[in-house]
């Protein structure tokens, strides 16, 4: 009895000795190697690979994600400040804030990739502090692009009425302030060597070349030397088309897959476009211009929709021959329409045969809402259709306002825009 009791024992301190061992082999191996059938790694530890028997296959690499080979293209015309908004926008420190005034019309501008507005001013400030919104002098605190930026503007057009309301000088701190901004700039050149110089974008895989031209800018061109004024800006001059036709034949040299060309023109505060810029919008797409925006009517006017055959190949081309404004205060001309602007959204795309084209399309009228008092006015840029078609009175907006907006929600669907669908924000 004493001999099965010993031998009992005996096989039990086998069997808890086995145990021990097997439970320190475990957690040896779990140190050793981390992760092992399931067994969480200790945090802080560094896996080391397992010797596997079987052969892992080589690892594919990953291949270079393709463009999309699409863009979304938006524009809007005229961003003029004028003494009115100067002082609604200065504070007690003598600083100018824009911000807050386009805040509303941002989700109209979200998921463009290029857009594009016309700056009709001069950003002089580094050398003359004094601002100023006349008809004489159009000089805008810097601070404007903050607003223009966050509002998803990423273009400036320089090719203006007023764009050499400041002379050189002007025209040089214009564009670098432009470029402290991190935005892009097109129409005023520094340079010959500027002048000459095609402006290529790539966005999405597709090269697109962008000009601007304007058909004046006053008496102020006395302001630039004798030897800058036929380099400073490209003019509209239905007698030399073939300035600016060489302007689009650089884009081309250069590789452009599309071209826009911004001009500044037209008949102020008329509602159709001149039998002239008919005639050279003509000569432009049949030299291989795809998109023509326009502004300086301070009245938004007909989208025109075009086949054009160049190269033996036909496609759609565009003709927005007016924007209207998109941040301005006219309204002591009396003219209800200067509130009214428009965003041109356009979208192209290229084929698998390395043909870009336009594919999509759409219009979003807008607003320029200004309430408040004199010296203190609340400016908000507007979805015209999301408010005209309100059922009850929008916040913010007084009665006599309301039906001004309603008329003008009228009157632009009025506007042939060549069945290009009007929305509403």
């Amino acid at each position: 009895m004493k001999r099965y009791r010993r031998r009992m024992i005996k096989g039990y301190a086998v069997i808890i000795g086995a145990v021990v061992l097997a439970v320190a082999l475990i957690v040896v191996g779990i140190k050793t190697f981390g992760k092992i059938d399931g067994a969480i790694q200790t945090p802080g530890s560094t896996p080391t690979p397992t010797h596997e028997v079987t052969q892992s296959p080589s690892p594919t690499p990953s291949a270079e994600p393709e463009p999309s080979n699409i863009v979304v293209i938006k524009a809007v015309g005229d961003i003029m400040i004028k003494s009115e908004q100067l002082q609604s926008a200065k504070d007690e420190e003598g600083n100018y804030s824009f911000e807050g005034w386009l805040d509303e019309i941002k989700p109209s501008l979200a998921g463009g990739d290029l857009v594009i507005a016309n700056l009709e001013a001069v950003l002089n400030g580094r050398s003359d502090p004094n601002y100023s919104g006349t008809q004489v002098m159009m000089n805008t605190p810097a601070s404007i692009l903050t607003a223009l930026k966050n509002a998803g503007i990423n273009m400036l057009m320089t090719a203006n009425s007023h764009s050499l309301d400041a002379g050189m000088q002007g025209v040089e701190n214009t564009i670098n302030e432009i470029k402290d901004a991190g935005m892009d700039y097109v129409g005023t050149y520094l340079s010959q060597q500027e002048h000459d110089t095609a402006f290529i974008k790539e966005i999405n895989g597709i090269k697109i070349g962008v000009a601007a031209f304007t058909a004046e800018t006053g008496d102020n061109i006395n302001n630039v030397p004798e030897e800058m004024q036929s380099v400073v800006v490209i003019y509209i001059n239905s007698q030399k088309v073939e300035r600016m036709l060489e302007k689009v034949n650089k884009l081309k040299e250069a590789g452009a897959e599309f071209i826009i060309v911004y001009m500044h023109w037209g008949e102020p505060y008329s509602d159709t476009p001149t039998s002239t810029q008919r005639s050279i919008a003509q000569k432009l797409l049949d030299n291989g211009v795809n998109l023509i925006l326009s502004s300086h009517t301070h009245s938004v006017q007909p989208i025109r929709y075009k086949d054009v055959t160049v190269n033996g190949v036909t496609k759609k081309a565009m003709v927005a021959y007016s924007l209207g404004n998109f941040l301005t205060d006219q309204v002591n001309t009396g003219r209800v329409k200067t509130n009214t602007g428009f965003i041109l959204s356009v979208t192209i795309q290229k084929d698998e045969n390395g043909n870009v084209s336009i594919t999509d399309n759409a219009v979003v009228p807008t607003w320029i809402n200004r309430s408040g008092t004199p010296g203190d006015y609340d400016y908000k840029v507007l979805p015209l259709g999301e408010y005209a078609a309100a059922e009850d009175l929008p916040e913010g907006i007084s009665e006599t306002v309301w039906a001004a907006m309603k008329s003008e929600w009228s009157r632009v669907r009025e506007i042939s825009v060549d069945n290009i669908p009007i929305k509403n924000s």
